[in-house]
């Protein structure tokens, strides 16, 4: 491969990176405004399916048993991190 291809490519590499460092900080930002947003409603709800601690919980990690249907539920920040690793993956980015 010559020298000039092979830069190009490393530059396209290192865009990517950090591009999906961006969307995954922009997004973890979002999560934490709009869980801001309905916390309140949250607590205050009688009827609600989950108790105040899985809903914090649920914000960065899963709840639930992952092989029950229907009793799981994927952490909305965990889920963020593992759509960006699968993309990595899928590019071939190491880090």
């Amino acid at each position: 491969m010559n020298r000039l291809f092979q830069l190009v490519l490393d530059s396209i590499h290192e865009v990517c990176i950090q591009f999906l460092q961006c969307i995954s900080n922009a997004l973890n930002k979002e999560i934490e405004v709009l869980a801001g947003r309905i916390r309140h409603s949250v607590y205050c709800d009688i009827h609600k399916m989950y108790t105040n601690t899985e809903f914090e919980t649920n914000i960065h990690s899963e709840i639930g048993n992952v092989n029950g249907a229907g009793a799981f539920v994927s952490g909305l920040k965990s889920f963020i991190d593992q759509g960006i690793k699968a993309v990595k993956k899928e590019l071939e980015i190491k880090r």
